[in-house]
């Protein structure tokens, strides 16, 4: 059985099994009622209510801004008015956010000339791979996969599972790792091919844990820009996954995170898990669902049962073999408490 099936397997026993099979488990972790943060993450007051949401109350949840969606809408223009070739490059990963992105600009810009690049870090999911040339033609932009820098990412990755533990955890590390590359080679082939900005779908709360960024771009001096459009269009997970459905951006059933991320993904949870007791993706998706703008139970009960499967060594076999492609053993990079 190959990743994908069995992260297809796992979000259907998520959605539709575990709902009642959570209620016959002993030990999961208690996590705030209003989020999903565990209390092996923060503290949770007798309430039931994380510190977290206690400090969000009274709090406006992140809107879209009809002055930052103008300043978009003018750089977008500033870049098409360069006589290019192409007028930016977008970064298209294959999952559903990117998809989102590349139609809006598309059907909001329809004279912005785009050359969509995918980076295969070698770890990357067939379904991601099948999505990046669904959505190239059926929106009919130009698309290309870079599948030259294999060992660059190994390397990187191995270096950065090897930081974990220790306060170090998976999302601040490994994710940070990959994007950084990632963006370094979209920059690369933008500047290579005098193209002046790179767009990516990284979301506004991604933007500021990952990049500890605010507003929608990077600018990088002699350098092409990063722009971020989620980050000023702040777009509710909810409204994009419907959107995308609704729009037939991708194949139905091919729109899941669980299946388009690369395999790495499964493996960072766990030893996350195995360090620290809780999955260090978590505090993203607790601050969307903070704002109103993803469905709690969704994730509480993703993130409850890969708690589950961690503890019950159900997904050890793939860690292990995962880790065994970066030449490292889970003693390397789980750390004795």
């Amino acid at each position: 059985m190959n990743e994908v099936t069995r992260n297809r397997i796992f979000e259907r026993y998520a959605k539709y099994i575990w709902p009642i099979h959570r209620f016959f488990v002993r030990g999961l972790s208690d996590r705030c009622k209003k989020c999903i943060l565990s209390k092996k993450y923060i503290h949770i007051g007798k309430d039931g209510i994380c510190d977290e949401c206690k400090a969000y109350i009274g709090k406006k949840c992140s809107v879209p801004n009809i002055n930052i969606i103008h300043e978009f809408n003018e750089k977008v223009n500033y870049y098409m008015s360069f006589d290019r070739e192409y007028h930016a490059i977008f970064m298209l990963s294959g999952g559903k956010d990117s998809a989102y992105v590349i139609n809006r600009l598309v059907v909001e810009f329809p004279n912005l000339r785009l050359l969509c690049v995918n980076v295969d870090n070698g770890f990357a999911s067939h379904i991601s791979l099948q999505n990046v040339e669904y959505i190239s033609g059926k929106l009919k932009v130009d698309s290309i996969i870079v599948r030259s820098h294999f060992e660059r990412f190994k390397n990187a990755f191995r270096s950065a599972f090897l930081q974990l533990g220790a306060g170090k955890k998976s999302y601040e590390i490994v994710d940070f790792a990959d994007g950084t590359i990632i963006y370094d080679i979209g920059k690369n082939i933008a500047k290579s091919m005098n193209i002046p900005a790179v767009f990516c779908g990284l979301s506004e709360v991604q933007s500021q844990m990952i990049l500890k960024m605010d507003g929608f771009e990077l600018e990088n001096i002699g350098e092409p820009n990063i722009i971020f459009p989620l980050a000023a269009w702040r777009t509710s997970e909810i409204d994009i996954h419907n959107n995308v459905r609704e729009l037939k951006l991708i194949p139905r059933g091919n729109d899941s995170p669980l299946i388009t991320n690369n395999c790495m993904i499964a493996t960072m949870c766990v030893i996350d898990i195995m360090n620290n007791g809780y999955c260090s993706f978590e505090p993203e998706f607790a601050k969307i669902i903070r704002e109103g703008t993803a469905d709690r139970r969704k994730w509480l009960y993703i993130y409850e049962m890969l708690e589950h499967a961690t503890r019950k060594k159900w997904l050890e076999k793939d860690v292990v073999e995962n880790l065994g492609k970066l030449g490292l053993t889970l003693e390397d990079v789980v750390k004795e408490k």
